[in-house]
């Protein structure tokens, strides 16, 4: 088995993956702009109020390599941040593995946070706590990201995740928003 699925829903899951970009461009209301990665040709005729997501979480997971930014999945992360400079929307919610907070020596979170914050942020002394607030420039998103179980959000299994909330033009963060 594949991270605890037998091989036909492993095969299953990669088809359904693959159909995405098979979804019709507008669908209800709902649209597929398409890979990720090509963010920079999308359609700049739509308002995004929030913008949700999880990139893949092989490339920081303890469990993996810890490629980070090394792997074209954990790139997924700055793009991401990309859609997010580009369309500006009020709230972000990402999330990841708590191996991002310490890949590449913490490098790779402290890129995403200065990203999203509009400045130059460096790893602190000792490396990324388990929760913080890192306040933005006054046209950026501040952070507040906070390791949490996934179990208490009713996900049957112990998973711990990292998942970061954004708000545009957020002065301050209260690290109780969690």
């Amino acid at each position: 088995t594949d991270a605890g699925l037998t091989l036909e829903e492993r095969d299953a899951r990669l088809l359904a993956i693959k159909n995405v970009s098979a979804l019709p461009i507008k669908h209800k209301g709902l649209r597929n702009l398409g890979d990720l990665n090509k963010y920079k040709e999308w359609s700049d005729d739509f308002y995004l109020d929030v913008l949700c997501g999880g990139t893949p979480c092989q490339s920081y997971s303890n469990a993996g390599l810890r490629s980070g930014l090394d792997d074209p999945r954990g790139q997924l992360m700055l793009a991401f941040g990309g859609v997010a400079a580009k369309y500006r929307p009020r709230w972000l919610v990402w999330e990841n593995v708590p191996g991002v907070l310490s890949s590449n020596g913490g490098r790779d979170f402290a890129e995403l946070l200065g990203l999203l914050t509009g400045q130059q942020v460096s790893v602190p002394a000792g490396g990324w706590k388990n929760s913080g607030v890192l306040a933005g420039i006054a046209a950026a998103y501040g952070v507040a990201w906070r390791v949490l179980d996934a179990q208490y959000a009713g996900l049957a299994q112990r998973r711990a995740c990292v998942p970061c909330r954004l708000s545009w033009r957020l002065a301050t963060c209260r690290s109780g928003i969690f």
